[in-house]
């Protein structure tokens, strides 16, 4: 284009998903501060789910999740 010229060290453009997740029990065995357990870095939603499952996290249908020590209780 006329009269642009490219910059010598432009910034990329960086995209990237995060989640927080938190569990939807009230639970005496979750720490202070325990919550939000945290996921970056990835591209998708999915992807950022699939990997709190690999922690032990279970996601329902009605957009709330159980996190591993209710789920370990059998709160799914």
């Amino acid at each position: 284009m006329v009269g642009l010229k490219r910059q010598s060290d432009p910034m990329p453009v960086i995209c990237g998903y995060a989640l927080d997740a938190y569990c939807q029990w009230e639970n005496p065995a979750h720490g202070f501060n325990e919550f939000p357990h945290t996921v970056g870095g990835v591209e998708t939603e999915a992807q950022a789910k699939r990997e709190l499952r690999k922690r032990g996290w279970v996601f329902h249908r009605d957009g709330f999740a159980t996190c591993p020590k209710c789920a370990a209780m059998g709160r799914v």
